[in-house]
């Protein structure tokens, strides 16, 4: 089952609860088993409740990437970056003639690229935002 990492922004109240009926998706991108493999194992990722309205109790629970964890998963996709550049099929790219072949390598760069973009995204521009989140799912 494919998995996303979303940059959500939430309605939040003065408390820092989240309102689950109010967000908006600003940024979305696949994301590798492996990759999530490597955050989990790392730790890097925590909890976050759900309010369906003010007053209630949590309703429903995500998971998100701690943000002060945001360094240490663009350094694990900087190292799967540097894999996928150094990997046998990369490194033949100029004796490949198959379509498909080609079609894998360039999915497989943007699945990165992607990823590496919505987790910059929320460090360069959303990091002070609580409200913003890195939502797993």
């Amino acid at each position: 089952m494919s998995q996303s990492l979303s940059l959500v922004e939430y309605q939040a109240d003065e408390d820092g609860n989240l309102y689950e009926d109010d967000c908006h998706v600003i940024e979305s991108a696949f994301i590798t088993p492996e990759v999530i493999n490597s955050i989990e194992e790392q730790r890097l990722l925590e909890d976050k409740p759900l309010l369906e309205e003010v007053g209630a109790t949590a309703s429903s629970v995500m998971k998100c990437l701690e943000n002060s964890s945001l360094d240490k998963v663009l350094s694990i996709l900087e190292i799967e970056f540097i894999k996928f550049l150094t990997a046998e099929p990369a490194n033949n790219v100029k004796s490949l003639v198959i379509r498909d072949e080609i079609s894998a390598l360039i999915n497989d760069f943007r699945t990165i690229t992607n990823l590496y973009h919505v987790i910059k995204l929320k460090k360069e521009k959303f990091e002070n935002y609580p409200n913003v989140v890195l939502k797993l799912g």
